[in-house]
């Protein structure tokens, strides 16, 4: 039975690998969007209602996948990407780009959790409880891999014809789907009649969890926030603010570089959360990546690549030392994938009325101006955590 277990491991990571190469276009994904004469305002827009799909859905789709089986969600979530691949190399509107955000937010909120809940529970059932850390940083350090490969080479593809990446983004979806039914959940998942009244209940105690540990609620606290500005970054500035000042060779090259420097510092990344676990994690985390933020505005490749890779691998640790503790203080097993998706949740919604703001902001300032407005954001982030511990 043990070897099923074993197996679902390997499977997360042959997933995570097909889910890297299925959104490889990922890296020039605001310039495609540009590409359409969008200014940057309806670029959020369309980014807005991604993540608002992904809110709405975020909750249920945990809940779905407690009730109903893992399996089920990330099979669901493979679908979602073929989809939204097909539309795009087919779009030449914008509604029918705002429906494949719709559907790309609704089929993310299927894998976010579900994948985290499956490789804990796989873990613990195997009694390797204990490596779930490692795992996790495996897990991104695996992804990250790919990253290399797919940032280098899509923007040379992208810069050939601008569907080439989508194309190829659907091989993979494909291929997500075959591995995906090859999964044995965990749970022997008994057949529910899905009512409101049923996702609301759940919700609710999943809710009553996180507000009664005083853990799990600090921990809520400080990644959504972080979360949210990270997120606005990476989603919708972090690519324009490069390809103002490179080519597309150039910009390929820099972010396969950053990728690399990411997933080195992930080689080390255990010891790194260890350290910063000394002090506080996640103000050191805030501080690192706030600093490292406002130097990326200049316009030496020598110091944006290193720079950037750093401020992804502070991206990288916030889900690594989240999801550990999470996991760690949290002992409903029925109920990890909602809390999980709740945390999702919150962040969608943080994340909706940054990214609403940051693209006005882009169009009435210019970007690097947006980035030190950011970067300003996570020092007073970090003043808040400072006095909000003294007031404790």
């Amino acid at each position: 039975m043990q070897n099923k277990y074993n197996k679902n491991i390997k499977l997360i990571h042959a997933l995570n690998f097909c889910r890297g190469l299925s959104y490889g276009w990922i890296v020039i994904f605001v310039l495609f969007l540009r590409s359409f004469s969008l200014s940057f305002t309806q670029v959020s827009i369309l980014l807005g209602v991604f993540f608002l799909a992904n809110l709405i859905f975020e909750v249920p789709s945990g809940e779905f996948a407690d009730l109903y089986g893992r399996k089920k969600s990330i099979i669901i979530y493979g679908f979602s990407s073929l989809i939204i691949n097909i539309l795009f190399i087919i779009t030449n509107s914008f509604w029918v780009l705002l429906l494949a955000m719709i559907i790309n937010g609704v089929g993310l909120s299927l894998w976010t959790g579900t994948n985290d809940s499956l490789l804990f529970e796989s873990l613990k059932i195997t009694k390797k409880e204990k490596d779930y850390q490692k795992h996790r940083g495996l897990f991104e350090l695996f992804y990250i891999s790919i990253g290399v490969l797919t940032n280098f080479f899509i923007p040379l593809l992208f810069n050939q014809n601008i569907r080439i990446p989508f194309y190829i983004a659907l091989l993979f979806s494909i291929v997500f789907i075959i591995l995906a039914n090859l999964i044995y959940d965990p749970y022997k998942v008994k057949k529910h009649k899905i009512t409101f009244k049923t996702y609301y209940k759940q919700f609710k105690k999943s809710l009553t969890i996180i507000k009664k540990n005083n853990k799990i609620f600090m921990l809520f606290f400080y990644t959504v926030i972080l979360y949210t500005i990270i997120k606005t970054f990476s989603e919708l500035i972090n690519q324009p603010l490069i390809a103002q000042n490179f080519n597309l060779s150039q910009y390929g090259l820099i972010f396969a570089l950053a990728t690399v420097v990411q997933a080195l510092l992930l080689l080390i990344a255990n010891k790194i959360i260890n350290f910063f676990r000394k002090i506080h994690v996640y103000i050191m985390l805030a501080l690192v990546w706030s600093l490292s933020l406002a130097l990326l505005t200049t316009k030496s490749i020598y110091v944006i690549i290193p720079v950037m890779g750093v401020t992804w691998f502070i991206g990288s640790l916030v889900a690594i030392t989240f999801s550990t503790d999470l996991n760690h203080n949290l002992k409903q097993d029925n109920k990890r994938a909602t809390v999980l998706s709740l945390h999702k949740f919150f962040s969608s919604l943080g994340g909706i009325i940054f990214v609403l703001v940051f693209g006005f902001i882009m169009d009435k300032f210019n970007i690097n101006n947006s980035v030190y407005i950011l970067s300003a954001i996570g020092i007073i982030f970090i003043l808040v955590i400072l006095i909000f511990k003294k007031k404790k």
